[in-house]
């Protein structure tokens, strides 16, 4: 997102088809998170990230300071931000009918934000992270990832149809893979778009740990 100034500004946006309030009441529930309060509108502010609900099926996710900025520009504290650019038009790009979407233009910071959902080698290896999930049997995801250059998105495209066990799988727990046949692979510039058929088991806790409802890692083996 960029301000009319044109500074930019880091979100992770995620929009639930349903309402997010099983989700903030998780949040609510974790005691390593804080609650403060602009104006009536709650933001939990954790160790590694904030999150604010921006609107009914829709959260902010990101640094304390981003967020509440956020939060001041939805209650019409400070002038609204011109959500353009690549990210936000990304963001459109993927189907609003679908359940799920979410988008991040830096991966590697997913890793703070949920429990384990992509590899670590995959996040690094993007620039731009975009997905969306349908609810329908079986569960249909689209997966966007950016590259560098062409050239790199070449040979990742090349790295994924090789080797899909390697990219694409959960890394706890167990390693379940997040396809059930190899993905359809497409290249465009510097960008991939795979498609694929999520596993049962592997949707359900997908979806757990974007909305944070999972058993916390320490505790799985209690």
């Amino acid at each position: 997102m960029t301000t009319d100034a044109g500074a930019t500004r880091e979100f992770v946006l995620v929009e639930s088809r349903g309402d997010v309030t099983q989700v903030i009441r998780s949040i609510e529930k974790d005691k390593t998170f804080e609650k403060r309060v602009i104006s009536g509108l709650p933001i939990w502010v954790g160790p590694d990230f904030a999150v604010a609900r921006v609107g009914p099926k829709t959260l902010a996710v990101g640094s304390a300071a981003e967020v509440e900025e956020l939060v001041r520009v939805r209650l019409g504290i400070k002038p609204d931000l011109k959500i353009t650019g690549q990210l936000f038009d990304r963001f459109q790009s993927l189907n609003q009918g679908n359940a799920l979407r979410l988008i991040s233009q830096d991966p590697p910071k997913l890793e703070k934000m949920f429990h384990p959902i992509f590899t670590h080698e995959l996040l690094e290896a993007s620039q731009l992270l975009g997905l969306s999930l349908t609810l329908q049997n079986p569960v249909k995801a689209r997966l966007v990832l950016r590259c560098k250059s062409a050239s790199e998105a070449d040979e990742f495209a090349r790295q994924i149809k090789n080797e899909p066990q390697r990219w694409l799988r959960m890394q706890e727990p167990g390693l379940l893979l997040l396809y059930t046949q190899p993905p359809e692979v497409e290249v465009d510039g510097s960008e991939l778009q795979l498609r694929f058929d999520v596993p049962e088991k592997t949707a359900r806790l997908l979806l757990q740990r974007i909305a944070k409802t999972d058993v916390p890692p320490t505790l799985a083996g209690n």
